[in-house]
Parts: structure tokens; sequence; C-alpha cells
């Protein structure tokens, strides 16, 4: 089963009721939040008081909006071990704010490579991102909260088998897949994207805890957000895959336009 939303901070920086109050009449049931990119005044872990925390639970009741991601943009890959440590020490602080507002995951890419250490490589990262889940899992498991991680193709954990790897390495049944099929689509595969998505199903299917839907095409090989009318994503071979599996998933509308938020509802309705 499927479950419909969007990212906050694409409906702009504000209050939280007001953005739920939005968000809700859009059409929309879930979303992904990431407090330091769209409420006001916040921006670090410490600014998310427990006042904050009330706020939208507040606006969660009033609107039904239920927390399918809580958002937290660190970087847990890198090879810089004080800035590696700072990362997951601030993940590990999330845990209790997703544990109270009920989020379904809490989810983390794993670090654009060219933000690494100079002459880092693939290998190093990935050690390093094995390093801070092996610290955040445990806080996780004991507050039975979802981690889910994401595999882009020029980040440190780029490949479902190398996704794969991380699962199978840190072996917590509380470590999740958040699946964004763009962004492990590089130009390579943009001719041959179910050779990629195969490869996903295949290896990380059962782990998915949820999924982001977005539009792209490419411009000299770099990607370039669009309008689902414009993608080049084959939509309807996803979804016949991922509407035969039985776990339930938010599927969180990225890059959304508030303007046109309505027209994205319908045509990933119509897919689901």
């Amino acid at each position: 089963m499927f479950i419909l939303g969007t990212r906050v901070h694409d409906y702009g920086r504000g209050e939280i009721l007001p953005l739920f109050t939005r968000i809700a009449n859009d059409g929309f049931k879930t979303v992904q939040l990431a407090y330091k990119k769209a409420v006001n005044g916040v921006y670090s872990i410490e600014d998310i008081t427990p006042k904050i925390v009330d706020e939208t639970l507040d606006a969660m009741e009033k609107t039904g909006i239920s927390i399918g991601v809580l958002g937290s943009y660190v970087e847990l890959s890198m090879c810089d071990e004080a800035k590696r440590k700072k990362a997951a020490d601030e993940f590990i602080a999330m845990l209790p704010i997703a544990k109270k507002l009920g989020a379904h995951c809490i989810a983390s890419e794993t670090t654009h490579m060219a933000n690494n250490t100079k002459g880092a490589t693939r290998a190093d990262a990935v050690k390093q991102l094995k390093k801070s889940l092996s610290e955040i899992m445990p806080v996780a498991e004991s507050l039975g909260v979802t981690v889910a991680v994401e595999p882009v193709f020029y980040h440190a954990m780029n490949t479902p088998e190398q996704t794969r790897d991380v699962l199978d390495s840190i072996n917590s049944p509380n470590l999740k897949v958040l699946l964004d099929p763009v962004n492990i689509l590089s130009p390579d595969f943009e001719y041959s994207q179910t050779d990629m998505w195969q490869r996903a199903f295949k290896l990380l299917k059962n782990d998915v805890v949820a999924v982001h839907m977005k539009g792209v095409h490419y411009e000299n090989d770099v990607p370039v957000s669009v309008p689902f009318a414009k993608s080049i994503v084959d939509y309807k071979y996803l979804f016949d895959e991922m509407n035969t599996w039985p776990q339930t998933m938010p599927v969180i509308r990225e890059e959304v336009k508030p303007e046109t938020a309505k027209e994205d509802v319908e045509f990933l309705k119509a897919l689901m």
C-alpha cells in the first residue's frame, strides 16, 4: 500500500501548521519533514525544541498528515573522522524525535563523493558509512525506530549491490532502504532503465520502506529536474512492480511545485 506525500520544504520555509494545511489541501497524506530546511527558526538540531515537536504533533492531528520520512540531512560517510562523528551524533539525536512523531522512518543519503576528503575513495567512504551506522543502529533498535539509507549514483553508497552490502554488513532489522529510482539512474542507464531497476528490485525490494518519485532528463549527462510529463522515467514499469509489494510505503513526490501539486497527485494516484 502506498501513502502519497511530499517534502515539506518544497513548499518553502514557514510555520508548521500552515505548511501542513497547504499540503493536505493539495491531496497529500504524508510528508518528508526536514526541520532545518522547512521550519522557521530551525537551523540546527538544537533548534528542534520540545515546543517545535509538540507543534508538529498538533499540526499532524489537525490536518491528518503523518510523518512518512523524517529527513536528517547529515554526512555519514565523511572520511574526516571529526566530521563523521558529528554527523552520526546528530542523527542519533534525531532518533527520539522520530519516535515521538511516530515517523515511518528517519532517512539520510550517504554523502556526495565530491564533498568528501580530497583523495578519499568510495571504499573509504563506505567504511565510514558502516562505522556511522554501527553507532546509530543500536540506539534505533532500542527505540524501535526504522532507519533508511538512500543510494545515489554519485554518493558513497551508489548501487543496489553496494546498498545490499551495507545492509548485510550492519545486519540490523531496523536498517532499511529509501529508494529513489532516479537517484540510482546514472546517465549510463538512461536508455536501459529497467536493467538498473531490475537489479534494485531483486536485491532490495523486501527492505524498501519509502520511495521518492520525481521527474528528470539529462543535459550533457547532468540530471535536470522536470515535470512528470517531460520526464524520461518509465513510471508505469516502476509502479507495475511496486504495486505487487506487500509493505506499506510513503511515496514522496520530490521537487514538487505547489502550483501544480494537485496535477502531480492525480498523476501518481493513477499509477498506484
